[in-house]
């Protein structure tokens, strides 16, 4: 999921994206977030309850 997020993002730059992500793809520091950070460098900010 986040190699799709980084190839939109990259052809996208004037866009921004919401991702609805399940707690385990969030985890440890290796889920979606980080691992789309570590593609593109953008920032981000996670939102749970």
């Amino acid at each position: 999921m986040s190699q799709s997020i980084a190839e939109f993002l990259q052809k996208s730059p004037d866009y921004q994206i919401i991702v609805l992500a399940g707690q385990g793809h969030l985890r440890f520091g290796s889920g979606i977030p980080k691992r789309t950070f570590r593609r593109t460098g953008h920032d981000y900010a996670i939102v749970q309850d």
